[in-house]
Order: structure tokens, then sequence, then C-alpha cells
């Protein structure tokens, strides 16, 4: 009888690195992951790319990395915002060609490692919405999170646009006072104000 594939521990061999406007290497990926965040978000869960690569370029909390796989090379990316006590993780993609091979799972791992004890928390669309967003919640419950808010409403990236509806997730139930902190914080320092 074969083994379980969820029993075997996974090694992580995903590697983040912070991507460098400067660094050449970094330049050549960024067509294919400006493509991949381009299709992965719809517009309304994304900012315009101008706005990322200053992000990209600034020294401050916001953090994007390149996913590196040491037989496959670059395989996505992710950004993260390093807040006083919490990480959010803001976007996070595996190049479709690459997906269902364990890539985003051993991914989250390596982040889980990057940031510690710290939690972390990304925003996903309601089962509600699609048969797509049911699976992804699914996919970060497997992976060890959980919706600790159903009533959220992300900011608008474009002035013409309305919020959207969304849950937060985390990698830690945390009190209720604290979750609502850790929004006001993605509303008043992550998102465009208009």
């Amino acid at each position: 009888m074969g083994q379980d594939a969820s029993a075997t521990p996974l090694v992580s061999l995903v590697r983040m690195t912070r991507c460098d406007l400067c660094n050449e290497t970094h330049q050549h990926h960024l067509p294919t992951l400006r493509q991949l965040y381009e299709e992965a978000f719809p517009h309304s869960e994304r900012r315009p790319w101008s706005d990322l690569e200053q992000l990209i370029g600034a020294q401050g909390a916001y953090q994007f990395f390149l996913l590196e796989h040491p037989e496959l090379g670059v395989v996505g990316f992710i950004t993260l915002w390093h807040f006083d006590d919490f990480y959010y993780g803001e976007h996070f993609a595996i190049l479709p060609q690459l997906r269902n091979h364990r890539l985003g799972e051993q991914t989250l791992q390596t982040v889980k490692e990057y940031i510690g004890r710290e939690p972390i928390y990304f925003e996903v669309e309601p089962e509600t919405l699609s048969e797509i967003a049911g699976r992804r919640i699914n996919y970060y419950e497997r992976n060890g999170f959980q919706v600790v808010k159903r009533d959220y409403l992300q900011p608008p990236y474009h002035r013409e646009e309305q919020g959207v509806p969304l849950y937060i997730m985390s990698s830690e139930l945390g009190e209720r006072d604290f979750i609502e902190r850790v929004c006001q914080t993605l509303i008043d320092q992550v998102y465009p104000h208009f």
C-alpha cells in the first residue's frame, strides 16, 4: 500500500529573495512577475504596477520576495508588510504552469520560518464568491490558517472603485481587539487614501 503524501513531512525547497530593482537578475524576472500579478489578481484587488515598483524601491515595511526553487528557478512571488507585531501577506502567487506541485505549501512553510513567532494575516475572497475562493480558503486552512474575521471591507486600490468584501485569515486566532487593530492598520497603512 502506498504512503499517504499528506503524512510525509514537507521539506521546503522554496527560497525567498527580497527583490532589488537595481539587481539585473531581478529586473530580468519583473516582466514575468508583473504578468503573473496582473493575471492572478483582479483589478480591484491589486494596486497599479507603477505603485508596486515604488514600494519595491522603498526600504519600508513593504517587502516583495521572488520565490525561487533550486531546480525550477523563479516560481512566483509573495509580498509582505511587516508591522510592529504582525505580518500581512498582501499578494502571493505561483506561476500557473507550476501550480499543484506543493510549491505554495513550501512557500507558506518558508514564510512561517522567516517571520518566526509573529502572526501573519491574509485577505481572501469569501467562499460564496466562487468555487476557487472556497478552494483557496481550504488550502490556507490545510496550511494552518483560519478565518478570523468575516466582515472585513478591503479599501479600494483605485479611486473609481468601491471596497471589496473579504475575509481575514491568520496563522493564529488572536484576540478580537488585536484583529480589529490589524484591520485598522491595513486600512491606514497599506491602502491608498483618496
